[in-house]
């Protein structure tokens, strides 16, 4: 499949998540309250510490879904201890953790405190984090075959699901395990619908060939596994020392603008994920090169995305929630912008290190951050939510030029990525005093900023429109003898 078209495939689907994504804030605030709703962020952001091993079993499944595809004789054995090992895992972890939950809820009491309401639902909560294990799994599958089409329809069918259901007459009686009951249907008919997607797998046969295979990949999904703990870490300790410090309403305004901003990474790991089998397969310099451009392509698309959604941050929030939610949340959601290039910086590189068998760059990575990162973020916490996002922009843009790095693309792409980060916050720190301009003197000043960025990318990237015309021209042009070649 060529690039462009997988990338499209991919791009369209994630601008539909984030479309299905931004429609859930305002129904589902407005059906059940902020506090209600607050406490689902806060159970997404426990989320990521009983799955870490999604990450090291998505990783693998794409890399022998992919090999599975050029016909290696041995990839289908791996595929299936790959598949029964991450959903076996997250059984295991999931009972673990809500068995040591009353335990946890117990250390933390209070007039705010929004923990106990997540362990009342702990059966549906359980049910619904081994679904999305399942369904993960299914997706990942899916990119290893270049199926990325279906990949895309089977998330978005669970995701507009799960925005709809717990919205139906009846079904919510104002608890909160109601509510994630609702989300865990949607997810199970998800799976359901990914199981008739995929080929059948002979889960029985060569038992043997199964632990064989299993071990051989042990140490390379211990590293993947180790990754996506330190990435909990880092991701989620912001949400959860809110969530248990100040009040589920507070949690709110802070999770959900950064929460949308990391939404938006989806477009940039779109081109990661149609890259993935590639470089699973390509020699090392290709894989080098793709990344590179890629690297640029991302910027040159991620800058002009960032741009109008921080110059018009203010009067976006207040369509979409509301002028209270935006007179709280604006500030924040501008320097997320900022983090949301830093995220998008080290998607590339990220998947190449991971599909290549190098995952353990990226961990000592995570190592070295996570115990100054958990330390800034705890200090912040007693600054307010501003310090907060201020310390996680940092931490993105930082990991975002490290992981550069690591793959091998040198100062060059570095330094192009901090002007195009340093750009966007510039932009965040003088957009409030736009916000009180009239709408006539907004759209000039608009119009002056898009031409400057347009003259920054021809300038910081001018291979980037030639990397794409050349895709579309392999993709429209078939060359001779090899049509038909994927």
């Amino acid at each position: 499949m060529r690039l462009l078209h997988a990338f499209a495939s991919n791009a369209i689907g994630q601008v539909a998540t984030i479309g299905i994504a931004l429609a859930t804030v305002p129904l589902f605030t407005s059906a059940f309250g902020t506090e209600r709703y607050g406490c689902y962020l806060l159970l997404l952001a426990f989320q990521p510490y009983f799955a870490i091993h999604q990450l090291a079993a998505a990783r693998l499944v794409t890399v022998a879904s992919a090999k599975q595809e050029l016909g290696d004789d041995s990839a289908p054995v791996m595929l299936r201890s790959i598949l029964l090992c991450g959903i076996g895992l997250s059984a295991l972890f999931t009972a673990l953790f809500f068995f040591a939950y009353p335990w946890f809820s117990a250390r933390f009491s209070g007039d705010t405190a929004v923990v106990p309401e997540v362990g009342d639902a702990w059966v549906w909560a359980a049910a619904l984090i081994l679904l999305n294990t399942v369904t993960l799994l299914q997706n990942h599958q899916l990119d290893g075959l270049k199926r990325f089409a279906a990949s895309n329809v089977l998330t978005n069918t669970g995701n507009l699901l799960a925005l709809l259901l717990p919205l139906a007459p009846g079904l919510y009686d104002g608890s909160f395990d109601r509510l994630v009951m609702a989300i865990a249907i949607a997810r199970l008919v998800q799976a359901g619908i990914g199981w008739c997607l995929l080929p059948r797998t002979p889960w029985w046969r060569d038992t043997g060939k199964l632990m064989h295979e299993w071990a051989h990949h042990a140490g390379q999904f211990g590293w993947l596994t180790l990754s996506a703990l330190c990435n909990a870490a880092i991701v989620t300790i912001d949400r959860i020392l809110l969530g248990l410090t100040y009040s589920a309403t507070a949690l709110y305004f802070y999770a959900v603008p950064v929460g949308v901003a990391g939404r938006f990474v989806v477009l940039a790991a779109a081109l990661g994920r149609a890259m993935g089998p590639d470089f699973a397969t390509a020699r090392h310099e290709r894989s080098v090169e793709l990344a590179r451009e890629a690297n640029h392509a991302v910027l040159a698309t991620m800058l002009l995305f960032a741009l109008p959604l921080s110059f018009f941050a203010y009067d976006l929030l207040a369509l979409w929630v509301g002028t209270a939610f935006a007179d709280q949340s604006t500030p924040i959601f501008r320097l997320a912008m900022v983090g949301l290039i830093g995220m998008s910086i080290s998607q590339a590189p990220s998947i190449l290190l991971h599909s290549t068998g190098r995952a353990q760059r990226q961990v000592w990575l995570q190592i070295v951050e996570v115990v100054p990162f958990v330390a800034a973020i705890y200090w912040a916490s007693g600054l307010g939510l501003i310090a907060v996002a201020w310390v996680v922009v940092l931490r993105n843009v930082i990991d975002g030029i490290a992981h550069l790095w690591l793959v091998g693309l040198g100062w060059r792409s570095a330094l192009r990525s901090l002007l195009v980060a340093l750009s966007v916050l510039a932009l965040g720190l003088a957009a409030p005093r736009f916000d009180i301009m009239p709408v006539g003197q907004q759209m000039l000043m608009f119009a002056l900023l898009a031409c400057i960025a347009l003259a920054a990318i021809a300038i910081l990237f001018p291979r980037t429109l030639r990397f794409g015309l050349a895709q579309l021209r392999s993709y429209v042009v078939v060359p001779s003898g090899k049509a038909g070649q994927e």
